[in-house]
């Protein structure tokens, strides 16, 4: 076999820590099987899944070095420097793009867009688009490198669950969530990156200033059954093809109503069209999770919670002027205009009262947030 034909996506430095005597335990979308002692070496892999040129196998290679020394320190609990921080969320940087999920991900909304412009198209013309050839990971891998310093600012913890249940994982591990506004973006406010690292221990890349509860620790302890379950729920539901486990009992019966959360999932990530058919806006949205639980590390305080969601807005973590603009003066104004004109537009708010309230408390939090005094 050719050098370096078999490009994992998942790194073994990572599948290794949820096998036991270099065998692990599978479950298969495709198959609906489970399958005991897979070597995990085999797992998660695809020829030339970067390309023939090697060119990111061998960068990545060279991280996985890296990460595979990070890894076993965090499994002891040992202090982690500064560098090894930086390490490791490069790790979840790159490993979020690296896979086969985001790849067809990415894949089957280029196809959606061209499909909805032929259909817009087909009424006043003959002529048609067509995709040659869909994006390759080494593609939006190569655009990853201007992004990796977008996510230094966030917080990391370590939790280890000592519960009965354990972490399970897959060839889609990283999780982005934004609890306070529904937006996954490197940027933004809110953001909560999480992954299981072994079978008992979840790394958690979080923002401190929305999320204050675990801030300032490094390794905390929880016996959350319950969050175990719901944490292998969305693994389950992240996945492409495999979940995978030190034990079959770990993977028996999460399935079930997984199944059809999966695949609602799977069709809730799609291009979303605003406007008409002459004036319309094709959005493209990162591939998100539709999961409805609130993990103890991503959990809002009270203050937060009661601003009511159509109040609050997708800001950068770093002060910008024209989002300050925007979320001081030009959203209030069509709230209230928008409310004036028919409240019912509004889901959640009931009176003007509550509605300038929350414009209140969202522009305390933001001017809290970034530091600065109202506009």
């Amino acid at each position: 076999m050719p050098k370096q034909k078999k490009q994992h996506y998942v790194p073994q430095c990572y599948l290794k820590n949820f096998a036991i005597d270099k065998s692990i335990c599978i479950y298969n979308h495709n198959l609906d099987k489970i399958i005991e002692n897979a070597p995990y070496k085999a797992q998660c892999q695809s020829p030339y899944f970067y390309g023939q040129d090697l060119i990111w196998e061998n960068k990545l290679q060279e991280y996985e070095t890296k990460w595979g020394e990070i890894f076993p320190k965090i499994i002891k609990n040992q202090i982690l420097t500064d560098d090894d921080i930086k390490k490791l969320k490069l790790f979840a940087l790159y490993q979020r793009l690296r896979t086969k999920a985001e790849n067809n991900h990415i894949n089957k909304l280029s196809n959606q867009t061209v499909n909805y412009i032929n259909s817009i198209n087909s009424k006043y013309s003959e002529s048609k688009y067509f995709i040659n050839e869909g994006m390759k990971p080494s593609e939006y891998l190569n655009n990853a490198i201007e992004h990796e310093n977008d996510i230094d600012d966030l917080d990391i913890v370590i939790i280890t669950y000592n519960t009965q249940t354990t972490l399970i994982s897959s060839d889609s591990p990283i999780i982005f969530i934004n609890p306070f506004y529904n937006s996954i973006g490197l940027a933004v406010i809110g953001l909560v990156i999480y992954f299981p690292i072994s079978s008992n221990k979840l790394v958690v890349i979080y923002d401190s200033k929305v999320y204050p509860n675990l801030k300032g620790k490094t390794y905390v302890v929880s016996t959350n059954e319950k969050e175990v379950q719901h944490l292998n729920n969305t693994q389950f539901i992240m996945s492409e093809e495999i979940i995978f486990a030190k034990t079959t009992s770990q993977l028996i019966g999460i399935g079930g109503k997984n199944k059809v959360l999966r695949q609602r999932n799977v069709e809730n990530n799609k291009i979303h069209i605003l406007g008409g058919e002459k004036n319309s806006m094709i959005h493209h949205s990162a591939r998100k999770l539709f999961y409805d639980y609130e993990f103890s590390f991503a959990k809002l305080p009270k203050k937060l919670k009661q601003i009511p969601f159509n109040c609050r807005d997708m800001l950068p973590r770093k002060f910008d002027k024209e989002w300050a603009e925007r979320i001081f003066i030009g959203k209030p104004r069509s709230l209230v205009t928008l409310f004036e004109i028919d409240n019912r537009k509004i889901p959640g708010i009931k009176s003007k009262k509550q509605l300038l309230k929350g414009i209140e408390d969202m522009t305390k939090f933001i001017c809290f947030y970034w530091n600065i005094k109202v506009l």
